[in-house]
């Protein structure tokens, strides 16, 4: 059974029901222009029974019945969620994706990814030197 948990003016909770316990949710902001995922769970059993199904759907019936024009599931690349999501047809759209972190934790990830584009170069190093031994 599907429920819309909350709609209040821009943001949409739903989730689906099954034996009364919630196995999928999800959260979107929208307006007319567009609906935008910006975050969702399932359980186990929710996975088992299909739910998520279900429940993108669901949204998209709420997306239609509103004449919200555009559907975006958000996300990262990750090839198992990216097939879910071609699975109801529709567009890939590439966009950047902007992270705001603050001046400490930006600091210690431009030094990982420093560190992380040299460790080829050292990890050939150390090779070439365990052979000349």
């Amino acid at each position: 059974m599907a429920s819309h948990a909350m709609n209040s003016n821009n943001l949409l909770f739903l989730s689906i029901q099954k034996i009364g316990k919630t196995v999928p949710m999800v959260m979107f902001l929208y307006n007319l222009c567009g609906m935008h995922f910006i975050s969702g769970t399932s359980t186990r059993e929710g996975d088992k029974y299909g739910a998520n199904n279900l429940m993108y759907w669901e949204a998209i019936k709420f997306a239609c019945k509103h004449g919200i024009e555009y559907y975006d599931f958000g996300g990262p690349d990750i090839p198992s969620i990216d097939k879910f999501k071609r699975s109801f047809g529709g567009n890939d759209v590439q966009y950047r994706r902007y992270i705001w972190m603050n001046s400490l934790v930006n600091f210690l990830f431009n030094i990982a990814m420093k560190v992380k584009s040299i460790l080829p170069f050292i990890r050939q190093g150390l090779r070439g030197f365990k052979g000349k031994r």
